[in-house]
């Protein structure tokens, strides 16, 4: 057996042993923080659902007005609606209603709608939470191992500069959205132009990956047309996948501000006819 492919075997089992110990801390990190964030949003729900019936029930409505301003988002009292997104999304148009309370059954009639569809949507959101962690672990994984890869390939294989300055840069892009694409998940549609450089980018570095993954696996003079292929409908697929996450994202949201506005609209017809 040649030098250059005991290197090779080493280094393979290096990275599987640490990719193995990386990904079991990972998991067991992600199952802890899941786990606390379940109980605490149970809590939360059971505490909301409380509230409400409180509310409704006309006996305990300043007590119950007073456990509500615990368990809403402070930041939210302090936003200007001019920031509509922020506003909504930070319980803004509740602490707006709390400011002005008076305790009128029309009031609280408007509150409770309010509560209902904030449980409603953390319901959803919670539930997305879950296949967007599962899915983004996917991406971790897969952006990891590329810059290992990378670096492996420039350490061992590859000579040509342009080619070590693209790998490195890939393995530098890929290591740092790591730490961003949850926001860009999150927040897509808010700042479309820079998300989708990101978008772009990450696409990009990932095709480099894939590409550099096949050149380990497939010796260098088979490579052909049908490689490139290969990773060009990898790369599709996954992006396709976290893109469908992106939207859908921020569809939930948009339909969450959208009943609110809608709810406030009744409020002021009925407001009207009064």
């Amino acid at each position: 057996m040649e030098t250059s492919q005991i290197i090779t075997l080493i280094s393979g089992a290096g990275i599987g042993a640490v990719l193995s110990a990386f990904l079991t801390f990972i998991n067991s990190s992600k199952k802890n923080k899941l786990d606390f964030i379940t109980k605490e949003r149970s809590e939360w729900r059971i505490e909301i659902k409380s509230i409400i019936v409180d509310l409704l029930g006309g006996n305990n409505r300043k007590n119950a007005l007073s456990r509500l301003e615990t368990q809403l988002n402070p930041y939210g009292r302090y936003i200007s609606k001019e920031d509509r997104y922020n506003f909504y999304m930070n319980d803004g148009h509740i602490w707006e209603l709390i400011d002005n309370f008076d305790y009128s059954n029309r009031s609280v009639k408007i509150l409770t709608k309010y509560l209902e569809i904030l449980l409603k949507y953390d319901w959803e959101r919670s539930k997305r939470e879950i296949k967007v962690d599962v899915f983004n672990s996917f991406i971790y994984f897969i952006l990891i191992i590329g810059a290992i890869s990378n670096s492996l390939l420039i350490l061992f294989k590859i000579n040509d500069l342009p080619q070590i300055i693209i790998l490195s840069l890939s393995s530098y892009f890929m290591v740092g959205i790591i730490f961003y694409i949850s926001k860009i998940t999150k927040k897509f549609k808010q700042k479309r132009i820079r998300n989708l450089i990101c978008i772009i980018l990450l696409c990009l570095s990932m095709h480099y990956s894939i590409d550099g993954l096949l050149y380990w696996i497939i010796p260098h003079e088979t490579i052909d047309l049908k490689n490139y292929l290969v990773t060009f409908m990898i790369l599709v697929l996954m992006m396709s996948v976290e893109f469908k996450i992106f939207l859908n994202t921020n569809d939930e949201e948009e339909k969450y501000i959208a009943h609110i506005s809608c709810i406030k609209n009744i409020s002021k017809k009925e407001n009207t006819h009064v």
